[in-house]
């Protein structure tokens, strides 16, 4: 087992825990091990720094270059202090009228006590973090309707016990020629692109089509994929971007995950707590790069810090659990 104790951790252990299969003495051996030696450094000069709110730790990217962390953030906004088409969260049901709103309760949590929803997708070294978010939000609202999660998991329980989504479905078969958000499949899209596709053709089963692009190529479309048992929708809406009472009130009336866009430069290393640093060093400046699926918040409170909870889709061994706590600003 690996030590728990970083002074003590080697890159040896990092291969071991995480898989690699690098050839020992070789030059991509002595690549990655510098990259990890500067990495690990970094995460033990944050814990033994003052106290923060949120702790780095080690995860499966402390051998990536820059250039293939990026290429995880599947989401290519523009940044600053504006917000592009595109960059706004995304909630499957329409939302009412401000005059018919009952007030924003203080805590929610769309994922208590799900199934589904409490699964945490891994891109791999795929961009389709789009994909992933959308599929995320989608498989919420499948578990607010039983009739509907119940008719979908007949259709999966010889294979496997929950009625997962297709989300290679949708980076495969999710038409992108005016690039937005990326150039298609791997190299990202935008969730408003893969609805709209779900709108058209369905979104079959993952027991048809299952994860494929984890080494980060995506497969050509299966248009026969598209005969099997579906899950339809009739539209979606896009909350405006950056109205954080819109947001909340969508994540209440949806009471189902919500697609957002973030920032996610500095996120590589986080392990646990609740994440500040929301501007990357800058009041203001930021850029968009990364779908996520938010599932709930916690306001703030008199010195009680309140923040989002995010899930992400780097596993269920990045962050907590799968999730990352940013501060509610």
């Amino acid at each position: 087992d690996a030590p728990k104790d970083l002074d003590e951790y080697t890159f040896n252990h990092f291969v071991q825990e995480y898989g690699r299969e690098y050839e020992p003495g070789s030059e991509e051996w002595a690549m990655r091990e510098g990259i990890f030696n500067e990495r690990l450094q970094e995460v033990r000069d944050w814990q033994a720094g003052p106290t923060r709110s949120w702790n780095k730790g080690v995860t499966r990217f402390m051998d990536y270059t820059q250039k293939e962390y990026e290429a995880l953030l599947g989401y290519k906004g523009r940044g600053s202090r504006w917000s592009p088409r595109g960059n706004g969260a995304i909630s499957l049901y329409r939302s009412r009228q401000e005059e018919d709103l009952p007030p924003l309760p203080a805590f929610i949590n769309v994922g208590s006590n799900r199934t589904l929803s409490s699964l945490i997708r891994d891109q791999g070294a795929c961009g389709s973090c789009w994909a992933e978010a959308a599929t995320s939000a989608l498989e919420g609202a499948v578990e607010n309707s039983p009739q509907l999660f119940a008719a979908l998991q007949k259709e999966a329980e010889n294979i496997q016990k929950l009625p997962t989504l297709s989300s290679q479905a949708m980076v495969s078969c999710t038409a992108n020629p005016r690039h937005c958000g990326g150039k298609g499949g791997c190299e990202g899209a935008t969730a408003e692109l893969g609805f709209s596709m779900v709108q058209q053709r369905g979104l079959p089963l993952a027991v048809h089509w299952p994860y494929e692009s984890g080494a980060g190529l995506t497969p050509q479309c299966r248009d026969g994929v598209f005969r099997t048992m579906r899950l339809g929708i009739s539209g979606y809406e896009v909350v405006p971007s950056n109205k954080l009472d819109a947001l909340k009130r969508a994540l209440v009336k949806s009471a189902g995950p919500i697609v957002i866009s973030v920032d996610a430069t500095n996120w590589a290393y986080y392990s646990s707590g609740i994440f500040s640093d929301t501007t990357n060093g800058k009041k203001g400046d930021f850029t968009v790069n990364h779908a996520v699926t938010l599932m709930g918040y916690k306001m703030p409170e008199g010195e009680t810090t309140g923040y989002w909870d995010i899930k992400n889709s780097w596993g269920a061994y990045w962050g907590e659990k799968g999730h990352i706590r940013i501060e509610m600003k």
